[in-house]
């Protein structure tokens, strides 16, 4: 099975709960996770630690904010595959708005990362 990878804001507590809920949605495990700051996405994807937005990488494609949000649901199937679906509805533009105001406003929302304790199955599943 083909694995997922989440870029995400590790200083971002709004970005660390929804890495803690995939990873309770994400019951195959398809997907792993790479803080923006880290030194894997320093590696292999340096843009990444500049983004005010998660990123995704999905067979080989990278995908960005809104997309990225819509590729993880896709990702997950079950009814999150039908909402992925229906924001391939959502126009682009309008789309990044959105997604825009809230990673604009995201840290307001969220003021502390909250660290959860992983098991060390969960542990494997994050790339440093």
């Amino acid at each position: 099975m083909e694995k997922h990878v989440v870029l995400y804001d590790g200083e971002c507590g709004m970005c660390n709960f929804v890495v803690q809920w995939l990873m309770k949605e994400d019951r195959d495990s398809q997907m792993m996770f790479a803080p923006q700051q880290g030194e894997w996405v320093s590696k292999h994807f340096p843009e990444a630690s500049t983004w005010n937005a998660v990123g995704f990488v999905k067979d080989g494609s990278l995908y960005y904010g809104f997309g990225a949000v819509r590729a993880m649901l896709g990702v997950l199937g079950r009814s999150w595959g039908l909402l992925s679906m229906f924001m391939w509805v959502v126009p682009k533009p309008l789309g990044d708005w959105g997604y825009g105001v809230v990673a604009k406003n995201r840290k307001r929302f969220f003021k502390n990362p909250s660290c959860m304790l992983l098991s060390l199955e969960q542990r494997q599943r994050f790339l440093y």
